[in-house]
């Protein structure tokens, strides 16, 4: 739909909205794990006897347009096993509903020493708060953001676009009329917010909810605190 039919869209940059003064381009995407989530005892037993820095890695499928391949999963993961213990830390890798059976096979198979938490005793958002540093696979605008709400270090295990990917978005430049969350990546690595296995990235942003809540609040005439 034209955005002129809107007095206000809200969007991130995956998104081919064309740029116009109503147009709020949200650096991440609004998440309900804004806020660190404490630990219930059983929870912090689990996690405290782990040697820091924990380095998460968040593991999330495959998407329309782009698949995860085992190997190189695995790979990464591996990589990451190793950074883990140079430091004297401990890797954690948490799964979604929507990671394939045959990726954590390939991983545990591959990195036997890592610590695979996939049976849901230990909430998502508490292992988001309590990550040292977070890791996750470039399927997700949701799991990138929410990392990197934490305010630490997050680096991107990268994805592959699949047979219809490569038709739809094709393989140059941006598609400009789907959804390609290829330009969600850039933007963040154009703000230094997004970094790699080797070199993680730091960066500072406003709250999305909050600037989202602003742009609402001039628009009523409510002010804004």
């Amino acid at each position: 739909a034209d955005t002129e039919l809107f007095d206000l869209v809200i969007t991130t940059a995956q998104y081919p909205v064309p740029a116009n003064g109503n147009v709020l381009v949200l650096p991440i995407a609004i998440s309900r794990n804004s806020k660190p989530t404490e630990a219930t005892e059983a929870e912090e037993a689990r996690l405290s006897p782990l040697p820091r820095p924990h380095l998460l890695v968040s593991l999330g499928g495959t998407t329309r347009y782009w698949s995860l391949s085992e190997a190189d999963v695995a790979s990464a993961v591996r990589r990451l096993s190793e950074k883990a213990a140079a430091s004297g830390g401990s890797l954690i890798v948490v799964s979604s509903p929507r990671t394939p059976g045959i990726v954590l096979k390939a991983i545990r198979a591959t990195v036997p020493g890592c610590h695979v938490i996939a049976d849901g005793s230990i909430r998502y958002p508490v292992l988001l708060a309590d990550a040292d540093e977070h890791y996750v696979t470039a399927d997700s605008v949701s799991m990138i953001s929410e990392a990197l709400l934490t305010g630490r270090p997050v680096g991107l295990i990268p994805v592959e676009l699949d047979e219809e990917g490569a038709r739809d978005l094709g393989t140059g430049k941006f598609s400009s009329s789907r959804r390609d969350i290829r330009r969600f990546w850039k933007d963040l690595e154009s703000k230094g917010l997004l970094g790699t296995l080797d070199k993680p990235a730091i960066g500072s942003f406003d709250n999305p909810v909050t600037t989202a809540a602003a742009a609402v609040k001039r628009l009523l005439g409510l002010g804004v605190e």
